[in-house]
C-alpha cells in the first residue's frame, strides 16, 4: 500500500524545492527565496506553512497552476531516474490532470507499507491513500476534509485551519512484518487493533474486561462459541464478516474451521 502522510522533515522539503525552481513562479519569488535561504529550523518550518497555504489558496488560478504542473511533467518525464514523489506526481497527473493536490507530494512523506505493517495518524495530520488495500480503524469523527486529487467535495479553507504542521518521518509499526499475531500499539485511547493468522483447528479466547470488542474476518471461516445464562450458543462467520462482542459478555471462543486471518479491535487498558 502506498500513502502520503504528514509533513516530511523540513530539510527534505527544502531540498525538493531547490531541485524544482519551476515552483518559484507559482508561489512567488519572495516566498521561494524565503524558503530556500532560511537556515534557522523554526523559521524554516514557519515558512513552509506559509508556502503550503499559498499553494492551496492559489489553486483557483487554473492558468498559473497548469503552467507549473506542465513544466514539472516535462522535466520529470525527461529524467532517467525518478524519486518517489516525482514518480507519483506523474502517475497522479495522468489520472487527475492539473490538480493542486499534485504539489503535496513535495511536502508530505510517501510511505509504502508491506503486508502486516501499519502507521498511525493523529487528528489533523494530513494523509491520503494512493494505492492498495488497507484495514482502517478510526475514532469517532465528524469530518473528513479533502483538498485535492479527488472527485469529491473539496474544502481547502477548513483543511488549512485544522491541519497539524508538525514535521518528521512516519513510524512504521511492525517493521519486521510479523504476521501470526501483531498488536498495533499507538497513542490512541479509543481503540487498539490486533491482527491474527490462525490455522484450521486452532482456538482463540477473547476476554472483554467489561469493554466491547469488534472482530473483522479478512479470510477464512470460524465458529464462535459463548455462554448465555446456562446455555452454550454458537454462530459461524467467514470472509468479510464482522461481529461485536458486547461488554456484558465476559468471554468468547473462536474456533478456526479454515486457515483464517482476522482483526480484533478493543479498548486499550
Amino acid at each position: 500500500m502506498t500513502a502520503i502522510v504528514g509533513f516530511r522533515p523540513a530539510k527534505q522539503i527544502k531540498e525538493i524545492f531547490i531541485k524544482c525552481p519551476e515552483l518559484k513562479d507559482f508561489i512567488g519569488g519572495n516566498n521561494y527565496e524565503m524558503l530556500i535561504d532560511t537556515d534557522d529550523e523554526n523559521k524554516f518550518k514557519e515558512n513552509i506553512e506559509i508556502v503550503y497555504k499559498t499553494i492551496m489558496n492559489e489553486a483557483d488560478d487554473k492558468e498559473k497552476l497548469e503552467s507549473v504542473i506542465n513544466k514539472l511533467v516535462e522535466k520529470f518525464s525527461a529524467q532517467s531516474h525518478l524519486t518517489l514523489e516525482e514518480e507519483q506526481f506523474l502517475i497522479q497527473q495522468k489520472l487527475y490532470g492539473c490538480d493542486v493536490g499534485l504539489l503535496s507530494f513535495f511536502f508530505f512523506n510517501i510511505i509504502q507499507l508491506k503486508p502486516g505493517q501499519a502507521f498511525f495518524t493523529a487528528a489533523g495530520v494530513p494523509h491520503a491513500y494512493i494505492k492498495g488495500n488497507i484495514i482502517e480503524c478510526m475514532a469517532n469523527s465528524d469530518n473528513v476534509v479533502r483538498a485535492g486529487l479527488t472527485s469529491k467535495f473539496k474544502d481547502v479553507d477548513t483543511l488549512l485551519e485544522i491541519m497539524n504542521y508538525s514535521f518528521g518521518e512516519i513510524e512504521i509499526i511492525n517493521k519486521q512484518q510479523k504476521l501470526d499475531e501483531v498488536v498495533f500499539k499507538t497513542t490512541a485511547a479509543e481503540f487498539e487493533v490486533s491482527s491474527y493468522m490462525k490455522n484450521t483447528g486452532s482456538d482463540h479466547k477473547l476476554v472483554t474486561k467489561d469493554k466491547p470488542i469488534v472482530v473483522l474476518i479478512e479470510n477464512g471461516k470460524m465458529k464462535v462459541e459463548w455462554i448465555s445464562g446456562e446455555e452454550k450458543k454458537y454462530a459461524t462467520f467467514g470472509k468479510g464478516d464482522s461481529f461485536l462482542l458486547p461488554a456484558v459478555l465476559p468471554e468468547l471462543f473462536l474456533c478456526m474451521k479454515e486457515n483464517s486471518k482476522y482483526y480484533v479491535v478493543a479498548i486499550p487498558d
